[in-house]
């Protein structure tokens, strides 16, 4: 099981130190699961780091909407 969570892990934060916090939970048959933990990234930055955290939000969302109001392909001539 903990080898899983390294795999999860990775594949969200690629090769960085992470932590990953879960409930390991037992069904009606004894048979054990895990159940993720979701921490809200807004508990881990300062009031300074969260200003810059939403302008850049901003910016990313200003670029993905330029970029999904192109006009479409005209046609050939």
């Amino acid at each position: 099981m903990r080898g899983s969570l390294d795999i999860i892990a990775t594949e969200l934060l690629r090769e960085r130190k992470a932590y990953v916090l879960c409930h390991v939970l037992r069904n009606e048959t004894d048979e054990e699961y895990t159940e993720n933990i979701v921490v809200d990234g807004a508990c881990m930055r300062t009031p300074e780091e969260d200003i810059k955290w939403a302008e850049e939000q901003a910016e990313l969302e200003a670029v993905a909407a330029k970029g999904s109001k192109k006009a479409p392909p005209g046609k050939k001539k």
